[in-house]
């Protein structure tokens, strides 16, 4: 409903539409397609995310749900 194919869903790259043409033939353009679907995710829960793990994130990259695990991962060693 909110643009989001869930990770379980098998080949998902296939069915996400994107700014990018042509088919997925690599992992990172496939993660690039992916992140589309998971920033809807993202932004439904925003409110859980911790400050200071937002503000490490820039969105404005792809590639950008790398950065966001390592800032949950260090979040998440000192908690």
């Amino acid at each position: 409903m909110f643009a989001y194919i869930g990770g379980f869903v098998e080949e998902r790259e296939k069915l996400l539409e994107d700014h990018q043409a042509g088919d997925c033939d690599n992992d990172e353009k496939k993660q690039i397609r992916y992140e589309q679907s998971d920033l809807c995710v993202l932004l439904l829960n925003i409110g859980y995310i911790p400050d200071s793990v937002l503000k490490k994130i820039s969105f404005e990259k792809e590639l950008w749900s790398k950065e966001f695990k390592e800032a949950m991962n260090t979040y998440k060693a000192g908690w």
